[in-house]
């Protein structure tokens, strides 16, 4: 496990424990206003639990990779303070199979749910989002077009629904949905859904 006593190190600006056997959770006390952490890498490890309200209260945050962890429970709305934040990565958090595939069982994903806080617009450095492979529903948030400096978008395999935020852009890879299969027809007039800007450029 992360033992709690490293948030005593006050200068402490990376934790990577990447591809290790390290289990537990994520401590609070790790985390504070006053930390100086600025890159989180637990990607394919067995942590579990939530992340940490606290861990994006410091100023200092820029990158979370914890694709392939065992995290689960929601975003916190608090990544609207985290200022300097450039990249979070949430992607496939539990493996529970192909949302569209017919063996698929929501009640056997226990990753990330709930849905995207729309505070993430408060975090205007963010360039790259990927929440693929979770149970997050709802709809992207309106606050999502207030990152000019967004350039990857992945949110595919998940319950998400509903239309693209007007003024939405995406620089460089905006991954919605997925290919398969396609998405039905809106009535004329309504905004673009999800399922109609699959991959590619959204703007």
């Amino acid at each position: 496990t992360i033992p709690p006593q490293l948030g005593l190190l006050t200068s402490l600006g990376e934790i990577n424990v990447e591809r290790t056997d390290l289990s537990g959770t994520l401590p609070d006390a790790l985390f504070s206003a006053s930390s100086e952490i600025e890159k989180l890498r637990i990607k394919r490890t067995s942590i579990t639990g939530t992340l940490p309200p606290s861990l994006f209260l410091s100023g200092t945050l820029e990158k979370v990779s914890a694709k392939k962890s065992g995290l689960s429970g929601t975003i916190p709305p608090t990544i609207g303070m985290a200022t300097k934040l450039e990249e979070i990565d949430l992607e496939e958090s539990v493996n529970c199979g192909k949302i569209n595939s017919k063996d698929w069982r929501r009640e056997n994903c226990k990753g990330f749910s709930g849905t995207i806080p729309p505070e993430i617009g408060m975090a205007t450095k963010l360039e790259e989002i990927n929440t693929e492979k979770n149970v997050i529903s709802g709809t992207l948030p309106a606050s999502l077009a207030l990152l000019s400096k967004l350039k990857t978008l992945k949110v595919a395999d998940s319950l998400l629904s509903g239309t693209i935020p007007r003024g939405l852009h995406v620089s460089r890879e905006c991954d919605l949905v997925d290919a398969d299969p396609p998405p039905a027809p809106h009535p004329p007039g309504k905004g673009r859904r999800l399922g109609e800007a699959r991959r590619g450029k959204a703007g």
